[in-house]
């Protein structure tokens, strides 16, 4: 009865809502960078 399904964020783990930002936005950029590199198909195969 623990509700083992719902796999939600820990409380231990809470983070603030500025460093959350933050990682929005370095998950963004990341998510950006890789769009320019699948841009290149020849560069970047799937094994």
């Amino acid at each position: 009865m623990c509700g083992c399904q719902e796999q939600k964020v820990p409380n231990s783990i809470e983070i603030p809502v500025e460093e959350y930002a933050k990682l929005q936005d370095q998950a963004r950029i990341l998510q950006e960078l890789l769009n320019q590199q699948t841009t290149e198909p020849e560069s970047f195969q799937k094994g």
